[in-house]
């Protein structure tokens, strides 16, 4: 899956997170310490300013539906993930992660600007409804917004933005920018790309920059041609269940085997013990580590012959999100486990583009053929790339990660071309030791990936 550098409607997008506990998050204030929406207004106005409900935490919002949306939405991550990491192209000698859920945002907000089969073929590919999707994507977007701080100091947070930058000449329907910003939080921005793209790349490189406290740099290749561009960022920093206490190492170093059998030896990280057994199943064991907020980063460590990315298939991430009981309690002994989990310090990424991935293994064709956004505008688009960006830091301290979704749309007439030539999309993806999956208090996916190389 090849990077292309065409750059007309863009849908970036980084992972939405957890809910977290309630009783220790405080809310995010519409400050500018915590703002992103800070532009030039010669070069970008804001035109639309949604009512944003910042970590409103009304439980009363957390129906069966939503929970039900929830589960709809950690089976398409596990799908998403078992058709990417199969993929017979992935290297051996790298760290990859992906964002289920940005690359969900980003198809969320695509369904709301498209119609018809351009619409239909998303929402079927994620297994919802386009009402699924108008419906709990706010209130996601809600449950996540949050901040916390101990003894003064900000120790876990979580901003996501989401915003539509949209060249000014270009008429757009009112009613979708309306539900864009009522339904999915997203500000609207008139900029001109079509005289200076140049100044408009450097402030959506800037915005993304400070979303992600500069884990993504990005670059949009934005030019004359360029009609949209629909804009979510987030940024999740927390820290262990320790309170902020870094978390001890191993006493002696402890032989890790790379994917391509190099072995180093590293001192490993000592989780909080957490009440429970290894569960083990025939290609794997598994256990976790648990954040201050809540996130869970669940670890899959493969059986001997087995490689990471061999084991992280849509029935094995089913199985580890799914589970609920880890064996913590021995009834006719009366005996009460506790596990903890050794594991190394890393960092993981991706940069790829995913536009034949979703073509061959989602049946998701008249996006990339003849796109129909006419429920936002009556321009002819059509998408000519979809990348994806993410970066995650596992430390002593905590966790912390970003990711983007970048879905690139041009006019018709030009993407068809003067040139006449055929597209070719190539793929280099990056795996790891152990599999892993990073999920929030309501078992929704934002990170999962693959570990192979520790240096």
């Amino acid at each position: 899956m090849k990077k292309r550098n065409i750059g007309i409607f863009v849908l970036s997008l980084s992972l939405l997170t957890s809910c977290g506990s309630v009783e220790q998050i405080s809310s995010i204030e519409k400050s500018e310490e915590t703002s992103v929406i800070e532009h030039d207004e010669q070069t970008a106005k804001l035109l639309k300013n949604p009512n944003i409900k910042y970590n409103s935490f009304n439980n009363s919002k957390l129906t069966s539906d939503y929970r039900a949306f929830c589960v709809k939405l950690s089976t398409f991550s596990a799908d998403l993930a078992g058709k990417f990491f199969q993929n017979e192209e992935i290297s051996l000698d790298q760290n990859i992660s992906i964002s289920p859920l940005s690359i969900y945002n980003a198809l969320a907000l695509a369904t709301e600007c498209a119609n018809g089969t351009t619409r239909d073929e998303i929402v079927n590919a994620m297994n919802m409804s386009y009402q699924d999707i108008k419906t709990h994507t706010k209130t996601l977007f809600e449950q996540s917004c949050k901040q916390f701080e101990q003894a003064g100091e900000l120790v876990s947070k979580e901003l996501i933005t989401n915003s539509l930058w949209f060249e000014k000449t270009l008429p757009l329907k009112q009613n979708c920018v309306d539900s864009l910003a009522d339904n999915y939080y997203c500000y609207s921005h008139a900029v001109d790309f079509k005289n200076n793209a140049n100044e408009v790349i450097e402030v959506v490189s800037d915005f993304i920059k400070k979303a992600t406290n500069n884990l993504i740099d990005h670059r949009g290749e934005y030019d004359r041609q360029t009609l949209m561009v629909l804009l979510n960022t987030l940024y999740i920093k927390d820290i262990w269940l320790e309170g902020g206490i870094d978390l001890s190492e191993t006493p002696k170093e402890i032989a890790f085997t790379n994917a391509n059998k190099e072995v180093v030896n590293k001192k490993l990280l000592n989780s909080t013990y957490v009440r429970g057994r290894t569960v083990k199943f025939d290609d794997f064991s598994t256990f976790y580590s648990k954040t201050l907020n809540g996130y869970q980063l669940k670890f899959m460590l493969p059986r001997d012959g087995k490689l990471a990315k061999d084991i992280l298939t849509k029935e094995n991430i089913d199985k580890v999100n799914k589970l609920t009981d880890y064996n913590e309690k021995d009834e006719e002994k009366k005996l009460l486990y506790f596990t903890q989990c050794q594991f190394p310090q890393y960092e993981s990424s991706c940069d790829l583009e995913l536009s034949n991935f979703f073509q061959e293994k989602f049946n998701i064709q008249s996006l990339f053929s003849a796109a129909d956004f006419s429920n936002i505008s009556d321009a002819d688009m059509v998408c000519s790339s979809v990348i994806h960006k993410t970066k995650l830091k596992v430390e002593k301290k905590g966790i912390e990660g970003a990711a983007i979704t970048e879905m690139v749309m041009k006019e018709t007439a030009i993407f068809e071309g003067e040139n006449g030539y055929t597209n070719v999309y190539e793929t280099l993806t990056l795996d790891r030791d152990f599999a892993y999956i990073i999920t929030d208090s309501m078992d929704v996916i934002l990170f999962e990936g693959v570990v192979n190389n520790i240096k």
